[in-house]
């Protein structure tokens, strides 16, 4: 199954309470025309749609379904903006609230997001009422930050909208700068300002994970994964370790077992895997065969935990199966195939494809009687719905499987105009630079021990383009360039946002690896150090990368 990439960016968000408790979203039942909502007041039905859809996209992308949901209504009242009653089990949004974010313009439903969000995130914390004023203030700015996360992860630009909707609020409901039990207006604001850093953070870690995952950096990736999952525990995020894990333990497994090579479906680089030669010497067997066992069953626990969050959530259910299959789990596995084909339709071809890879994989990793036959009738079944892997594992096992031509292909390194990014990571040192931004907190560390992470962001002076910083030590080392929206730099091919993907190819061919998102396709040129992300067939951002150590 797919690698799933969560994207996030800086903002959060100002609520008021009820006096009964914390928010919750429900929409009420509408028929046609214009609904009647607790205080008989018409509210026009687009409002209501409008609230219902943001709702649903956000309870949707939090992903945690193990709760029963609260509603979310949209209600005449004109006393607190937004409100979570907990006894009620309801968010409630006010028409003038809606009404606000509207005068935002372009910004609205980024508004309206921030608004549901914050208070969606007191139900899922389960924040108390009944607290302290220090606590209470806790409480708001962890339901900016993690509301402001889930907005962005739901696909709302929410950057810099929190100040102007404050401001839209404050001045709409002539709330006083003090208010008793909530942080005066100033320091709201102020906070706002620090909520957006600690997104921005996150936001910087989100990507270096990502770009890690992509490059098959996954030591990196699982560390920056893990620091994501301690502040915003997600099923993406469980189910995105559950991956990398996999990944791994199939690197260690191909030094213990390589006449038993086959590609899974939560791959990400089906040839660079399969091109790195037999390795099964190099290394203690004994040890390869132990890191092989503790990766898988972290990549199944992971996956469990994301089952936990939502027990239909498809890609972690296949990494479930594909872990106990891994682990010679084989009627475990076969029990999880067919819970995951309850899931799927029965009328979809790339479903159907799934569940044969996978039966195809347990075939001819059980080696039963007339196994080959078996597995490759489910392979080819699989294959001719369209399943690529399928294809790979019928050449695997006949022995005519041979690794694109795009990983023997050399290519100059790729960087962005205006900054030499070769010399520019060779200038990472721990005194004259890493240091004094430990020092001053621009970085922030990641992990622990000798593999401590520092990781921070070069933003000025960068026509359009961020540079993400991932620093251990002098010898171990990366940075990242990836390019904004407006950016009109090109590739030393001529490539650059809104090229399609056939310029692409065209110009670089065939890439060393395709990464399939819920966001795009990320087209990796390893000898180039260059990632395309491609979205609706045409570049959306492309990124130049250099590393120092693994």
């Amino acid at each position: 199954m797919r690698l799933l990439f969560l994207f996030i960016f800086p903002l959060s968000l100002f609520s008021q309470t009820n006096t009964d408790g914390y928010c919750h979203f429900a929409v009420s039942s509408v028929s046609s025309g214009a609904t009647e909502d607790l205080t008989g007041y018409s509210i026009p039905l687009y409002k209501h749609k409008t609230v219902r859809e943001v709702y649903a996209r956000l309870s949707v992308m939090h992903g945690n379904f193990s709760m029963t949901l609260p509603t979310c209504r949209l209600i005449r009242l004109k006393e607190h903006a937004a409100s979570y009653s907990a006894s009620d089990r309801q968010i409630m949004v006010e028409e003038k609230a809606y009404d606000v974010c509207v005068s935002l313009g372009a910004d609205s439903l980024a508004a309206l997001a921030l608004l549901i969000s914050h208070e969606l995130m007191h139900f899922y914390e389960k924040h108390a009422f009944n607290v302290s004023e220090q606590q209470k203030r806790e409480q708001e700015k962890m339901a900016d930050l993690k509301g402001g996360i889930l907005a962005q992860r739901a696909g709302f630009q929410v950057a810099d909208v929190q100040a102007r909707l404050l401001d839209g609020i404050y001045n709409a409901y002539r709330l006083p700068s003090v208010m008793t039990g909530y942080p005066t207006r100033e320091e709201r604001i102020r906070q706002a300002g620090e909520v957006k850093t600690q997104i921005e953070r996150l936001w910087y870690r989100f990507k270096l994970a990502n770009y890690m995952a992509v490059t098959g950096k996954y030591d990196n990736a699982i560390a920056y994964y893990h620091s994501i999952e301690d502040t915003f525990p997600s099923r993406e995020i469980l189910q995105n370790l559950s991956t990398v894990y996999a990944i791994r333990a199939l690197e260690l497994r191909e030094k213990v077992i390589p006449e038993t090579q086959i590609m899974f479906p939560f791959e990400l680089d089906p040839e660079s895997r399969l091109s790195k030669g037999d390795k099964a010497l190099e290394d203690s067997m004994t040890i390869n065969n132990i890191e092989m066992l503790n990766n898988l069953n972290q990549a199944l626990d992971f996956a469990v935990q994301a089952i936990r969050l939502d027990e239909n959530y498809v890609p972690a259910r296949v990494n479930r199966a594909c872990a106990l299959m891994l682990l010679e789990r084989y009627e475990e596995a076969r029990r999880a195939i067919l819970e995951t084909g309850v899931l799927l339709s029965e009328d979809d071809d790339a479903a159907k494809a799934l569940l044969a890879l996978l039966r195809g994989n347990i075939l001819y990793l059980e080696k039963g009687d007339d196994y080959v036959k078996k597995s490759a009738r489910e392979w080819t079944k699989a294959r001719d719905w369209g399943n690529r892997l399928a294809g790979i594992n019928l050449q695997l096992a006949n022995g005519s499987w041979q690794p694109a031509l795009a990983q023997m292909m050399t290519g100059q390194k790729e960087q962005m105009p205006g900054l030499n990014l070769t010399e520019y990571l060779e200038d990472l040192h721990t005194y004259d630079y890493a240091a004094p931004l430990i020092r001053n907190g621009k970085f922030i560390a990641v992990g622990s021990g000798a593999q401590k992470h520092y990781t921070g962001a070069h933003t000025k002076n960068l026509n359009a383009s961020v540079v993400l910083i991932d620093y251990v030590d002098i010898d171990n080392k990366s940075v990242w360039q990836y390019t904004l929206p407006g950016n009109r730099g090109q590739t030393l091919k001529g490539i650059s946002i809104g090229s399609t993907e056939k310029m692409v190819r065209d110009q670089y061919g065939p890439p060393s690896s395709t990464v399939e998102t819920p966001l795009g396709r990320y087209l990796h040129y390893r000898k180039s150090s260059l990632v395309f992300l491609i979205e609706n067939g045409v570049v959306e951002e492309w990124v130049v990368y250099r590393v120092k150590g693994r």
